[in-house]
């Protein structure tokens, strides 16, 4: 950790809190299950564009045209540009674990969660030990997607998470401890 992250960090913690883990998302694009079925139905959205935008063209109305770029821009979105706005949201997060709670940093803000009100973990590993921990209410992918404006918009909807982290197995067992150590339940 530089020098400037750590009297960030200092300044965040309460008194006598300890960092027992401090990390952040992994810097690339990472295909999900979702992105299956995701990137084939962008092409197919954004081939009608095209041809919606030709045939009203050449049909003389304009207005049809417009609504088609409009249509064409959303499939872009859907088709690559969700990615470069998700590296672009995750290049500002910082994540900490605590011996007291959990640290979510962003361009927006900071956000926490102790260990008492964790309701629910839910954890994503692929095989380069890369995953990411959902805590609360779990979302599907394309949940996670839709209501990615919160970022932007300062939505509630979507759940915190450390997403993208290296050895996520070793953080989501140091969360599980915690948890169960803070509230006497069973991990």
């Amino acid at each position: 950790m530089d020098s400037e992250n750590k009297i960030y960090t200092e300044n965040i913690l309460q008194r006598g809190e300890q960092v027992l883990w401090e990390g952040e998302p992994e810097p690339k694009i990472y295909l999900e299950r979702a992105d299956i079925l995701l990137i084939p139905l962008s092409i197919y959205w954004c081939v009608f564009m095209v041809v919606w935008g030709i045939l009203a063209f050449k049909m003389g109305v304009m207005i049809l045209c417009v609504a088609g770029v409009g249509f064409l821009l959303i499939g872009l979105y859907l088709l690559v540009g969700r990615f470069f706005i998700n590296e672009r949201r995750l290049r500002s997060c910082r994540y900490l674990a605590t011996d007291r709670r959990l640290i979510f940093i962003n361009a927006r803000g900071i956000d926490s969660i102790f260990y008492t009100n964790i309701i629910q973990l839910k954890k994503r590993e692929r095989k380069d030990g890369v995953g990411t921990i959902f805590f609360g209410p779990f979302m599907t992918y394309l949940m996670t997607y839709a209501f990615q404006a919160e970022y932007y918009l300062g939505n509630a909807w979507r759940p915190r998470a450390f997403e993208n982290i290296r050895k996520v197995d070793q953080v989501y067992d140091l969360i599980i401890k915690r948890t169960a150590e803070r509230t006497g339940r069973a991990g």
